[in-house]
C-alpha cells in the first residue's frame, strides 16, 4: 500500500514537469548508504518532492554538485579503477558519481568514495558493483546542503526543494543509521 501512494503522489508531482520529469526511488552503495542521481538532463534539475526517513536524530538528506569529471580507460572489477585525469579527485573521503555508459540513466549510477587518487588511477574504498567499462564516467562531488530528516518520514513538495546546475547531474544521499532512506523523489528541468 506504501508503494501505491508513493508512486501516486510521484505521478501527481511530476504533472506540472516541462519538457523532461525525472522520478525514482533509492539505491544503496557498497558502504550502505541509500543514495539517489537525478541524471544531467535538459536544464537545471529541480526537486519538486522529496519523501524521506532519516531514522535517528541527526540524519539528513544531502545534495551535492558535480565538479571535477574524468572518464574510465580500461575495464575494471576492483577498488582501483583507471581514468583519464585525476586533477581533483585525490582527496580521501570525496563522495564521486560513477555514470555507467550505455546503461539506462535510471539504474546506471553509483556512489563511490575516494581512497586515493595517483598517476592514472582513483583508488575507491569499495569496489564498483558493476564492472567499469572505458567511456564510464566519474564525478566528483561537492556537498551544496543538507535537509534534516530526524527520526520521522519527510515528505516535502514544491516548485524548487532543492535545485542543481545546469545540465549537471544532482546527487542526494540519506545519512543516519543502515535504515536511513529516500523512499521517492521527483524532479523537473528547467
Amino acid at each position: 500500500m506504501k508503494n501505491i501512494i508513493i508512486i501516486a503522489v510521484l505521478a501527481v508531482a511530476c504533472i506540472t514537469a516541462k519538457a523532461e520529469s525525472f522520478a525514482g526511488s533509492a539505491a544503496k552503495d557498497g558502504v550502505g548508504t541509500n543514495f539517489m542521481v537525478i541524471p544531467a538532463g535538459g536544464g537545471t534539475p529541480v526537486v519538486t518532492y522529496l519523501n524521506a526517513f532519516g531514522s535517528n536524530s541527526t540524519a539528513l538528506v544531502n545534495y551535492y554538485y558535480s565538479t571535477n569529471a574524468t572518464k574510465a580507460i580500461g575495464t575494471n572489477t576492483t577498488v582501483t579503477c583507471p581514468v583519464a585525469s585525476t586533477n581533483g579527485f585525490a582527496t580521501a573521503g570525496r563522495i564521486v558519481v560513477l555514470q555507467h555508459a550505455g546503461k539506462n540513466p535510471h539504474i546506471a549510477y553509483e556512489r563511490l568514495i575516494v581512497a586515493s587518487a595517483s598517476g592514472s588511477n582513483i583508488v575507491f574504498t569499495a569496489a564498483p558493483s558493476t564492472a567499469v567499462a572505458a567511456g564510464d564516467g566519474f564525478f566528483l562531488q561537492q556537498l551544496a546542503g543538507s535537509i534534516p530528516t530526524t527520526t520521522t518520514n519527510i515528505s516535502i513538495a514544491g516548485s524548487g526543494i532543492i535545485s542543481g546546475e545546469n545540465g549537471k547531474l544532482l546527487l542526494l544521499d540519506c545519512s543516519g543509521t543502515t535504515n536511513a532512506t529516500i523512499n521517492a523523489a521527483c524532479a523537473t528541468y528547467k
